[in-house]
């Protein structure tokens, strides 16, 4: 443990508050103080985690970040199925945890989850590492593989396609949509809609896009 870490765990276990957290305290003091922990041991981080009898949304998406970044993606998504309640923060967090390490498939079938049965809309945070996961999967051969069946839904692809081209991807979005029509899956209007919004990004209007 780095000596300021050291320091700081010994000035906050004499604290009241540390000794009071498992009882009374607020849950955003604890998260704060686990956001300090994370910062100097993760393992006193650990610990305070499991002390904390009442958790909200923000304490479980930060030991899921931590557990990801990391590299342990088993343990971040143990956190993640054990939630009781997740955001689009907590998704992206797992998404991301995924496709970092390069759990590609994993990270793409998450993504395809979250879309279709939870209906969140993807925001730039989500859409970033999906974008780079799936660049990755293409210059490995197998995003449109036989063994790869994760993307063919036309929801998934529309919402990747809306999703990029939302957030400043254009060029990423028309791509996305190429790779759609290859794998034979049917655009609707709002496939379209973001295929429309990406030319405007790219710049590809006067060519016909």
């Amino acid at each position: 443990m780095h000596p300021f870490g050291q320091h700081f765990h010994s000035y906050a276990t004499s604290m009241p508050i540390f000794s009071q957290i498992r009882f009374s305290y607020p849950v955003y003091v604890a998260t704060s103080l686990l956001n300090a922990y994370i910062g100097t041991s993760f393992e006193y981080a650990c610990k305070l985690f499991d002390e904390i009898p009442v958790r909200n949304t923000v304490t479980w998406n930060t030991m899921i970040t931590c557990f990801s970044r990391s590299g342990n993606v088993e343990r971040a998504r143990k956190m993640f199925d054990d939630m009781p309640l997740r955001d689009l923060v907590s998704w992206s967090a797992m998404i991301a945890g995924y496709m970092n390490s390069g759990h590609w498939e994993e990270g793409v079938a998450l993504f395809r989850e979250m879309v279709i049965l939870k209906q969140l809309k993807p925001d730039q945070v989500t859409i970033g590492p999906v974008l780079a996961g799936c660049s990755k999967w293409v210059q490995l051969g197998c995003f449109l593989g036989n063994q790869c069946t994760v993307l063919q839904n036309m929801v998934t692809w529309t919402a990747l396609i809306c999703g990029a081209a939302k957030n400043g991807f254009g060029t990423e979005a028309l791509e996305i949509f190429k790779k759609m029509r290859q794998g034979d899956v049917l655009p609707n209007e709002f496939t379209f809609t973001g295929v429309l919004s990406a030319c405007v990004r790219a710049g590809l209007i006067d060519e016909r896009c």
